[in-house]
C-alpha cells in the first residue's frame, strides 16, 4: 500500500500526529490500530521520506509497548545529562500513500439499516440499533491506482470525521462527466491505448461519467467547440490526449467561441501522449498515471495563459509559450521530419540546424517590455480604496490616523504605479541566439533536469522572457549542456526577465514556436491573461 513498511521517529513526537483508532474489519474483536498522520515537512529519521502527507497505521500493542518502554528509560535517565534518546523504528501495518489514491468512499449500504420510529420498540433498543448504524457508518474505504482497496473501520465518530476530511482533501467527489479528446497520431500512437487500459479504468473506480472523442481532423477541435456555441455546455471536465498541440488547438478553439468567457472556466486536463509535453509536465504529469491520477482526483490551478497578436492576423492566439530565433528554425525541420522520426524529430531537427552551416545564424529583433508589478496588482489597489473608504464612513473619528496611513498607503502605490503604467523598456540586446516567453518552466517531458525557465509557476501571475545572447557554435554547445543538467542560469549570455507585456518587431525571417505550433515571422504583442484557466493537476511535483 505505500513505499515503506516502517518509520523511524522520537515516541514523544508521535502523539502529536495520532489521528484514530482503526480496525481491518469490522469485527469488534479484531486487532487494533492506531493511525497517525505525516506532515509535509517529516519529522522522522526516515532518509527516504518523501515530501508529500502520508497516513500510516501501528499495531496498538506494538505502539504501547515503545511508548511504555520510552517513558521508562525517560525516568532512568531524569536525573542525567545525556542527549536525546535514539528514534525507534515502528513497523507499519499499513501505508496509505497520498500519491497513488484515486478515490475515497464512505459506507453508504448502511441506509437501509437506519432504525424505524415505531412505539413498540424500547427506547433503550432504539438506542441500541442507532449506535450500531453510527458504527456501520464509521468506515472509508480507499482506491488506490492499482485498483486495490482498504478499509478502515472506526471506533470514534470525531475521529471518523477528521481522518475523513483529511482524506477527501485529496479526493474530487464532485459528480462529473468529462469529454476526453484523443489525437490518435500524437506521438507514438498510444493516445487510445492509455485511456482504455489506465484512464478509463481509474474513471469507472471513482464513479465519473466519460465520453471518448476521437479527433479525426485538424478542424475537429474547432467544430466540436463551435455547436455548443447556441446550447449548453454538457461536461464538467475536459480531456487532450495527446501532446502539446491538442491542448493549443482547444485553448484556440475556446478562444474563438461565443461562450468563450464561460468555456476558460471549465478543468482541463492532459494525459502526455505526444511528442513533446511540457505543458502536463509543469502540471505533475509527466508519467501517464500521475496525469491519470490527478484527472481523478479533479484539482484545478487557476492558471496564466498569454494572449498573442499578430499584425497580420485578425484573431489574437492563445499560449502558454512563444520562442524565436533558432528553436523557431529547429521546429520548422522538425515539422518536415513528422511522418518519419516521430519523437525523435527535434533531435534531429536541432542537429541538422547545428550542422547545416559553418557559422550560426543570428537573429535581429526589437523586444519591448513591461516588468511585472512588484507589489500588488491594480484589482488589489482598488479593494483597498473600497475599504478605506467604508473605514472613513464608520470611523469618522478615526480621521486623522486614517489620514496619515491613507498618506503612506498612497505613496507606496504612487511607486508601484510608476513601475506598471511607466513607458515600454527597450530589451538591451536586439540580436539573439534565442529567445522565449513562457508562463511555467517549460520541462522537457523526457528528462527531468531540462527547464528553460526554472521557478515559473502557471500560478503566479507572470511571464517570463528568457534570452540567449549571439554566439558560436562551441559556445552554444556548452550552453546546451548546462541546459540538460538543469543549470540553464549559471550561462552569463543567458538572463530572465519577469514581464507583464512584450512587443516584438523581427527583423529577421524566421518563424515563432508557440507551444509547438509554428507562425511566420511578424510583428507580436503579448499580454498577459492571469488565472484565465483552470488547468487539472498540482504544481512542482516532478522535482
Amino acid at each position: 500500500m505505500g513505499n515503506f513498511a516502517s518509520v523511524l521517529c522520537h515516541p514523544e513526537q508521535l502523539p502529536s500526529f495520532k489521528l484514530a483508532n482503526v480496525r481491518k474489519s469490522g469485527n469488534k474483536d479484531t486487532k487494533s490500530y492506531s493511525l497517525f498522520l505525516s506532515p509535509p515537512e517529516s519529522p522522522f529519521g526516515q532518509r527516504d521520506q518523501p515530501s508529500f502527507k502520508q497516513l500510516f497505521c501501528i499495531s496498538d500493542k506494538v505502539y504501547q509497548d515503545e511508548i511504555d518502554n520510552h517513558s521508562e528509560k525517560a525516568k532512568s535517565q531524569k536525573n542525567i545529562r545525556t542527549a536525546r534518546p535514539e528514534p525507534i523504528k515502528f513497523k507499519c501495518d499499513i501505508v496509505i500513500d497520498y500519491d497513488s489514491i484515486i478515490s475515497v468512499t464512505k459506507n453508504d449500504s448502511a441506509q437501509s439499516a437506519k432504525p424505524m420510529k415505531s412505539n413498540s420498540v424500547d427506547e433503550r433498543d432504539l438506542e441500541e440499533e442507532k449506535q450500531t448504524f453510527s458504527e456501520k457508518e464509521m468506515k472509508l474505504t480507499i482506491t488506490y491506482s492499482d485498483f486495490k482497496t482498504i478499509t478502515l473501520y472506526f471506533e470514534d465518530a470525531q475521529e471518523f470525521h477528521k481522518t475523513e476530511e483529511i482524506l477527501m482533501s485529496i479526493n474530487s467527489p464532485k459528480e462529473r462527466t468529462v469529454a476526453i479528446l484523443v489525437n490518435p497520431v500524437s506521438g507514438k500512437r498510444q493516445g487510445k491505448h492509455h485511456v482504455k487500459k489506465t484512464l478509463v479504468p481509474m474513471l469507472l473506480s471513482a464513479d465519473i461519467s466519460y465520453e471518448i472523442l476521437e479527433t479525426d481532423s485538424p478542424t475537429y477541435v474547432d467544430t466540436w467547440v463551435e455547436q455548443f456555441n447556441d446550447k449548453l455546455f454538457p461536461y464538467t471536465d475536459i480531456i487532450c490526449v495527446g501532446g502539446d498541440g491538442l491542448f493549443f488547438q482547444l485553448i484556440n478553439a475556446i478562444g474563438r467561441s461565443l461562450k468563450r468567457d464561460d468555456l476558460f472556466k471549465v478543468p482541463i486536463g492532459i494525459l502526455p501522449c505526444g511528442t513533446q509535453n511540457a505543458i502536463v509536465c509543469d502540471l505533475g504529469g509527466r508519467k501517464v498515471r500521475d496525469a491519470c491520477i490527478n484527472i481523478v482526483r479533479g484539482h484545478t490551478i487557476p492558471s496564466d495563459i498569454m494572449r498573442i497578436n499578430f499584425e497580420k492576423q485578425d484573431e489574437p492566439i492563445y499560449a502558454t509559450s512563444l520562442l524565436w530565433g533558432i528553436t523557431g528554425e529547429i521546429a520548422t525541420k522538425a515539422e518536415k521530419l513528422r511522418g518519419l522520426c516521430k519523437s525523435a524529430k527535434y533531435a534531429i531537427g536541432g542537429t541538422l540546424t547545428f550542422l547545416s552551416s559553418c557559422r550560426l545564424k543570428h537573429y535581429k529583433c526589437k523586444v519591448e517590455y513591461k516588468p511585472m508589478v512588484p507589489l500588488g496588482d491594480s484589482e488589489n489597489r482598488d479593494e483597498d480604496h473600497k475599504e478605506e473608504g467604508h473605514k472613513e464612513e464608520d470611523h469618522k473619528e478615526d480621521r486623522i490616523v486614517e489620514s496619515e496611513n491613507h498618506s503612506h498607503l498612497e505613496e507606496q502605490r504612487s511607486k508601484i504605479r510608476c513601475i506598471s503604467e511607466s513607458a515600454w523598456s527597450t530589451f538591451d540586446l536586439d540580436d539573439f541566439c534565442f529567445f522565449g516567453i513562457v508562463t511555467h518552466e517549460a520541462r522537457n517531458s523526457k528528462k527531468k533536469k531540462e527547464v528553460f525557465m526554472p521557478g515559473a509557476r502557471f500560478d503566479d501571475k507572470r511571464m517570463y522572457m528568457g534570452s540567449l545572447a549571439k554566439l558560436g557554435k562551441i559556445k552554444l554547445l556548452q550552453f546546451l549542456c548546462k541546459h540538460s543538467a538543469g543549470n540553464i542560469m549559471d550561462c552569463k549570455r543567458f538572463s530572465g526577465t519577469e514581464v507583464s507585456e512584450v512587443r516584438i518587431a523581427p527583423r529577421n525571417d524566421c518563424p515563432y514556436n508557440v507551444d509547438g505550433e509554428l507562425f511566420p515571422s511578424d510583428k507580436a504583442h503579448i499580454e498577459l491573461l492571469p488565472s484565465h484557466l483552470n488547468l487539472i493537476g498540482k504544481i512542482h511535483c516532478n522535482k
